[in-house]
């Protein structure tokens, strides 16, 4: 294992920081302001749309839970020379970007549910499944919950392992915690896949939004895949470690920079 200066001075780390972490953290910062004064304008679209209380709720959580994280890191580091208190505002950040990490991987999810709900149904010419679309934000708690439990209790898991200081024990908990995860992303990938697959005149938000972060996470989990055979561990890390950024930075992107139409069908 590495000690605290070698791993400081890694030049992985630093590369996967400079190259990946940063330029998206810049871009979302400089995107907030935009998103902010753009989501109104286009709330007008999403009324009707049976997703509308998960879009909102997505507005919500960029708006208002999105940016502590990094006000806390900013605390952190103007108070470095108060170790106590520069560490009690790094705590408060990392449990922000632990729960930003878990809404992140749950609207992936979902949306490669949705994705893969409306693909059999446009191939079978019925309607979508009425609980996806009627209880959509039942729907997105519920996986909420479900990958809340799932975080938690591997996390308490490596703690445990790790004070048995076992190192084979801790590398299987790495492993059921990296084949679950890539199970929920292999859900996203098939969504994807799927809107790729349908046909359809116009592209509403939560089209782009599945198009892109699964094409982005397809690509990563390739170079995670990777990262694993070549030893590099850092490059392998991203994969499940960029949620947290991406899926902000994809929903202020498309919201900015893609006129909205109606997302999904009517509400009755």
């Amino acid at each position: 294992m590495l000690s605290n200066t070698d791993f400081t001075q890694d030049p992985g780390l630093w590369i996967v920081i400079g190259v990946i972490f940063l330029p998206l953290m810049v871009a979302n910062i400089v995107a907030w302001p935009f998103y902010l004064r753009q989501f109104p304008k286009n709330l007008v679209h999403y009324e009707t749309s049976p997703f509308f209380q998960v879009i909102v709720l997505g507005y919500r959580y960029i708006k208002f839970f999105y940016p502590v994280p990094l006000i806390f890191s900013f605390l952190a580091i103007a108070t470095s020379f108060f170790p106590i208190v520069s560490l009690s505002m790094l705590s408060v950040s990392i449990k922000f970007i632990f729960v930003g990490h878990i809404y992140s991987i749950t609207y992936e999810t979902w949306l490669g549910l949705l994705s893969i709900d409306r693909f059999l149904s446009s191939r079978e010419s019925a309607e979508p499944n009425r609980f996806l679309t009627q209880r959509s934000l039942t729907v997105f708690y519920l996986l909420f919950i479900f990958v809340t439990a799932k975080e938690l209790g591997f996390y308490l898991w490596i703690s445990i392992v790790s004070e048995d200081s076992d190192k084979n024990k801790l590398l299987q908990v790495i492993f059921y915690y990296y084949t679950s995860y890539i199970f929920l992303q292999i859900i996203l990938f098939i969504g994807m896949i799927f809107q790729f697959l349908m046909k359809s005149e116009s592209q509403d938000q939560l089209t782009r939004q599945t198009k892109i972060i699964g094409a982005t996470k397809l690509g990563l989990f390739v170079l995670f895949l990777l990262g694993i055979v070549t030893g590099f561990v850092y490059v392998s890390t991203i994969f499940a470690s960029i949620d947290f950024i991406l899926v902000p930075s994809v929903i202020m992107l498309t919201e900015i920079m893609c006129s909205p139409s109606p997302t999904g069908e009517t509400i009755n």
